[in-house]
C-alpha cells in the first residue's frame, strides 16, 4: 500500500473539521463564539496566561465538538436503527460538549469581567500593548471566516478550490500585517508581490478561478486592516 504524505494526512484533518462545520449547527455557533471572543480580546489588556487561558478554552470546546461529531458518525453506522445504547452514548457526548462550552464561558467570565467593570467612554479607544498579539488574532480570524465560508451548506466542499480562495486569503493577510507592522509601503509592495504570485499560481493550477482569488485576497486584507483599525494601529 502506498504510503501516505504528511501533507494528505493534514489535508484530511482539515476536511473533517470542514465536514463538522458543514453538517453541525453547534459547530458553526463555536466558531462564531470564537471569533467574537478574539475580537473582544483586541480592547482588553490581556496577559500571557489570560490569553492562554482563552485559546485552550477555544481549542477544549471546538475539540469536544470534533468529538462528539466522530462518535455520532460512527453510531450512525454501527447502529442505523434507534437503540437506545446508541441514544445514550450521544447523550454523554453532548454531555462531554456542554461541559466543556461551560467551563469555557467561566474562563471567559473570570477573563473579561473585571475588565468590562471599568468600562469607561475611552474603552473602545483602547489599544492593545503587543502588536504580535493582533497579528495572532488577525490570522485566527482570517482562518475561521475562510473555514466558515468553505463549510456553508452548497452542496460538496473540498478545501482545496472552491470561494474562497484561502491561500490567497493568508497571503494577503500576511502582506498588509506587514504593512501595519512595519509601516513602510515598500516593504509591503514586496509582500504584495509575493502575495499575488501566489494567487497567480493557484489560478494557473486551475485550484481557483479568479473570482475566488480575489475573494481571498479581499477577505485576507479586509480582516487584518480590521483588527489593527479596532486595535487602534490603523493609518
Amino acid at each position: 500500500m502506498e504510503k501516505r504524505k504528511l501533507a494528505d494526512s493534514f489535508t484530511d484533518a482539515i476536511n473533517g473539521v470542514l465536514y463538522s462545520l458543514k453538517t453541525e449547527r453547534n459547530m458553526r455557533i463555536h466558531f462564531l463564539a470564537a471569533g467574537l471572543v478574539l475580537l473582544l480580546s483586541i480592547f482588553t489588556d490581556l496577559g500571557r496566561w489570560e490569553a492562554a487561558a482563552l485559546l485552550f478554552a477555544i481549542a477544549i470546546v471546538i475539540m469536544s465538538e470534533l468529538f462528539n461529531t466522530a462518535l455520532e458518525t460512527a453510531v450512525d453506522l454501527a447502529s442505523p436503527d434507534f437503540h437506545p445504547l446508541a441514544a445514550r452514548a450521544k447523550q454523554v457526548a453532548a454531555g462531554a460538549v456542554l461541559t466543556a462550552a461551560a467551563i469555557a464561558t467561566l474562563i471567559g467570565a473570570i477573563v473579561f469581567i473585571p475588565r468590562l467593570a471599568d468600562f469607561h467612554p475611552l474603552f473602545l479607544r483602547k489599544v492593545a500593548q503587543v502588536p504580535a498579539y493582533l497579528s495572532v488574532v488577525a490570522i485566527a480570524l482570517c482562518l475561521l471566516v475562510i473555514l466558515l465560508a468553505k463549510a456553508l451548506p452548497r452542496g460538496e466542499f473540498f478545501l482545496q478550490g472552491g470561494m474562497p480562495s484561502g491561500h490567497s486569503a493568508v497571503s494577503f493577510a500576511l502582506a498588509a500585517l506587514t504593512l501595519f507592522l512595519s509601516r513602510s509601503w515598500f516593504i509591503y509592495i514586496i509582500a504584495f508581490g509575493i502575495a499575488a504570485l501566489v494567487a497567480q499560481s493557484r489560478v494557473e493550477g486551475k485550484i481557483h478561478t479568479t473570482l475566488e482569488v480575489l475573494a481571498g485576497a479581499l477577505l485576507g486584507t479586509f480582516v487584518v486592516g480590521l483588527v489593527f483599525q479596532l486595535g487602534g494601529y490603523g493609518f
